[in-house]
């Protein structure tokens, strides 16, 4: 008897939970230009009382490269009629493996764009831009250990669903 109360509790918590906040979850494609060039398909993740962005984003190639974001919104003002800008700061990680090398990357972002929401601010459109810094450590026979990334510029096209 004990269990079914607790059980009843916490569902009962996560349904007044989510109807406190919106969760926008959606795709996004992108390609990165500088001293490296990637893009790839990836997921996207945001909740509306949170100024955070969560996205991760896979390449393909010679080899298999996962990367992760998490921006912060630092604001998203109006700009005309539906468009919102946005600017923000954020971190990344990445991996990268191959048949003959493993890296594993971190940097900053400062980043900026432009969103839109439609069909009563259920879908929400964005193009984005950033840079992205980091440094990355080489696992493979060959390479320098530590290898720095100062000029990389990703930018991302996506839409988020919002429920």
């Amino acid at each position: 008897m004990k269990n079914k109360i607790m059980a009843l509790a916490a569902a009962l918590m996560v349904f007044g939970v989510a109807n406190t906040f919106a969760l926008g979850i959606g795709v996004q494609g992108g390609l990165g230009v500088g001293s490296k060039t990637t893009g790839g398909p990836g997921l996207t993740l945001k909740l509306d009382q949170l100024p955070w962005v969560f996205a991760g984003n896979a390449s393909f190639g010679d080899g298999l490269g996962i990367g992760v974001t998490a921006d912060m919104w630092l604001a998203n003002p109006n700009l005309v009629a539906f468009l919102n800008g946005y600017f923000g700061w954020g971190v990344a990680g990445t991996v990268y493996l191959s048949d003959s090398k493993v890296s594993i990357g971190a940097g900053g972002r400062l980043l900026a764009g432009l969103n839109a929401k439609f069909f009563n601010d259920f879908l929400e459109a964005y193009l984005q831009i950033a840079w992205q810094p980091g440094a990355t450590f080489n696992l493979a026979e060959g390479e320098d250990l530590i290898g720095a990334n100062i000029f990389y510029i990703p930018a991302n096209i996506g839409v988020r669903l919002w429920f």
